[in-house]
């Protein structure tokens, strides 16, 4: 009698991996800075964008091509603040992201935030992922590795979040500087938009009538046949190789 595999074959129907790709991005090129909101430019197919939007204690200034915020005093840190920027996508049911990276490119005045962090909504904005020193009135491009963001589901939200309240020019930070959000550049040149990469995955969930199936021929398959030999369904044993 012919041994059955039955796992592989169940478990092949549970996860259809897409190849990395843009998840969802956002185009700062064209904005004059002070938008009270900026939709998404693309997103994934079965994935909805959200708008890169400010937390209630920030306002918008003019800062051409970028999303650029003033009223960073920076009163509470983490999830209880209100002095944010905010990006993220929503997963359609069915579907899972495997995330790469985020990228993007930052930069905060004199008087602006020195140090920002990006926090997820998957931990409560309550640790960072990353943190960005920001010098006085330089750009910086940071790619940053959420490779370790998987199986996301749902809505996932980032934010930019002050840390600390130190100013680059090494004071507290004043309400009237400004931090801005821009695309990702390489060598002074635009590699992309702002961006969330990864991969969107199919969760297929078996026909109850399937799975049903399965447990019907393995239950037969565990029977005792001649000899009492046991075939082990699940444990890959040869029913004709000797006993032990």
């Amino acid at each position: 009698m012919r041994f059955l595999y039955l796992v592989p074959v169940i478990s092949s129907l549970l996860v259809n991996s897409v190849s990395a790709m843009i998840v969802a991005d956002w185009n700062t090129a064209p904005l004059a800075g002070n938008e009270s909101s900026v939709s998404p430019a693309s997103a994934a197919t079965n994935i909805t964008g959200l708008s890169l939007t400010r937390g209630s204690g920030l306002a918008g200034s003019v800062a051409g091509g970028s999303f650029s915020s003033t009223g960073w005093d920076n009163n509470t840190q983490g999830a209880g603040s209100s002095e944010f920027i905010s990006f993220g996508f929503t997963v359609s049911p069915g579907f899972a992201v495997n995330l790469s990276t985020v990228d993007l490119g930052t930069r905060s005045s004199n008087t602006g935030p020195g140090t920002m962090g990006l926090y997820y909504s998957g931990n409560n904005f309550s640790v960072p992922l990353a943190s960005f020193t920001q010098p006085n009135g330089v750009f910086v491009n940071s790619s940053v590795d959420v490779s370790s963001l998987v199986g996301l589901t749902g809505t996932v939200e980032f934010r930019l979040i002050e840390i600390g309240n130190t100013a680059p020019n090494g004071s507290a930070t004043a309400n009237t500087g400004t931090f801005r959000v821009t695309d990702y550049f390489v060598s002074g040149v635009k590699s992309t938009n702002l961006e969330i990469t990864g991969a969107v995955n199919s969760v297929a969930v078996p026909e109850p009538g399937a799975v049903l199936f399965g447990g019907l021929v393995c239950g037969v398959l565990g029977l005792t046949v001649a000899g009492r030999r046991a075939l082990g369904c699940f444990h890959g044993k040869n029913p004709n190789a000797d006993p032990a």
